[in-house]
């Protein structure tokens, strides 16, 4: 019976990654708290910089995410599989053995792809292609502290640390105008004061 499950983990778990490798991952498949369309990121690894940032990190939960599973299934099934018909070993340390290595291998790849789904500022676009841009404003923000938004651009969804001169207090969700780009930080505006140029108006 437990050998079935293994043989049952194996197929479903690689039929996945085989089925994720020919037609391509579109979906991230994680539902964290963070609900961004792709799970969070990391911001150039500015965690805990400009006034506490790094206590507002974005919650991701594993288990949440298709990649967890799939690959998870696929090693605790093929390890499991291997233990039970190459080896004596009990049933207790077949499992013992194998949820482990399914569980870190799932954490372990499902992390990774997070890590470069969401991704700071890459040097194959051209920081002026940023600017004018709007974005989700993650954390509140106010003048002198540090945040962090989130945007879409030429097809990726992006997070970078934001700080901002004005006056007023933004709050968490707020629309905001990227003005500038400085030193892998964005200056931002509330969109509603943002205004375009003259020749964007033409």
């Amino acid at each position: 019976m437990l050998t079935t499950i293994y043989i049952l983990s194996t197929v479903l778990g690689g039929g996945l990654i085989a089925l994720s490798t020919l037609f391509g991952d579109h979906g991230d498949g994680d539902a964290g708290a963070d609900g961004g369309a792709d799970a969070g990121g990391d911001a150039g690894g500015d965690a805990g910089d400009g006034g506490g940032e790094g206590g507002h990190a974005g919650t991701w939960l594993p288990i949440l995410s298709l990649q967890f599973w799939t690959f998870g299934l696929a090693f605790f099934g093929l390890t499991g599989l291997l233990l039970s018909t190459l080896t004596s070993a009990p049933v207790a340390v077949q499992l013992l053995t194998a949820l482990p290595t399914g569980a870190i291998s799932g954490l372990g790849v499902s992390y990774g792809i997070r890590k470069m789904r969401t991704q700071q500022i890459s040097s194959s676009l051209d920081e002026q292609a940023y600017l004018g841009t709007e974005a989700t404003l993650l954390f509140p923000l106010q003048r002198g502290d540090t945040s962090k938004i989130r945007f879409s651009l030429q097809g990726r969804t992006l997070e970078l640390l934001a700080v901002t001169e004005e006056d007023a207090a933004l709050p968490a969700g707020a629309r905001v105008v990227i003005t500038e780009i400085e030193r892998g930080r964005a200056k931002v505006i509330a969109a509603d004061l943002f205004l375009p140029a003259p020749d964007e108006l033409a």
